[in-house]
């Protein structure tokens, strides 16, 4: 299962009630596909970039999530026939990759310094007479 991120936009005049009950519903999708809720956060009434179905504003509704893919689907799917949500987007999040931990820096000049020391031109005149 991966880690999911997905925000919908409600249209503005919508009541809070449909808002929750729209929430609710897609919780009950995400946990029926073995999925678990890490967060949900209600953004509230927001301006848009762009008016979308001729809407200036748009309430906004976001969730974070493990699931497998067939979920994400399921969820797409709910938001494309719901006709109060004017726009979407999921992403999965990528998980982070290990570095190698970097040398020390001191480590690292000391022994730059040292290779260049012996290969450096010993720094003698020559003397004509």
């Amino acid at each position: 299962m991966s880690q999911y991120e997905t925000i919908f936009i409600c249209k503005p005049d919508l009541p809070s009630d449909k808002v929750a009950s729209l929430t609710e519903k897609v919780k009950s999708i995400i946990t029926e596909s073995t999925g678990t809720i890490n967060a949900v956060n209600e953004w509230g009434k927001r301006r848009l970039a762009y008016p979308i179905s001729g809407c200036q504003e748009g309430i906004y509704v976001f969730f974070d999530f493990t699931a497998p893919s067939e979920a994400v689907n399921k969820v797409e799917t709910f938001y494309k026939i719901t006709e109060e949500i004017i726009r979407f987007i999921s992403v999965r999040k990528e998980s982070r990759m290990k570095k190698k931990p970097l040398r020390k820096p001191k480590d690292s000049l000391r022994a730059i310094k040292k290779e260049d020391s012996r290969n450096a031109p010993e720094n003698k005149v020559a003397r004509t007479e």
